[in-house]
């Protein structure tokens, strides 16, 4: 009578992290959505770095919670803001052809002062 059994269901989130060879992309498991966080790299974020603020492209569906978790876990980082920009994807000729590319999130991730810094960014 598999109706009236005790048994319980397990709800809590799954959290997994695992890291590419080049350290760059970060590929996170929250809560059984895989997310890839890796960082921006232009003149603009370099900038931004003096200022503890660093700038990660990220999934369109993931929130500010989830960005932070998955940072925390991955580079030991204490975070103390984050403001997300949604980016529109920009619209590409091929040819006769037009196409969109895919929309993303821009994380603006502000680090508290006496957290380390970001060792894949600071190298490059």
């Amino acid at each position: 009578m598999a109706i009236f059994s005790s048994k319980q269901e397990n709800n809590t989130p799954q959290t997994a992290v695992t890291t590419e060879s080049n350290l760059s992309v970060a590929k996170v498991l929250l809560d059984g959505q895989p997310m890839r966080i890796f960082p921006r790299l232009s003149e603009k974020t370099n900038k931004l770095a003096p200022l503890n603020k660093y700038v990660f492209k990220v999934d369109v569906h993931a929130t500010k919670i989830t960005v932070r978790k998955a940072l925390e876990k991955i580079y030991g980082v204490k975070v103390a803001d984050i403001n997300m920009i949604r980016m529109e994807g920009k619209v590409r000729r091929y040819r006769k052809n037009l196409a969109k590319l895919s929309d993303f999130k821009k994380a603006i991730v502000t680090l508290k002062p006496n957290s380390k810094k970001f060792d894949v960014i600071e190298n490059v």
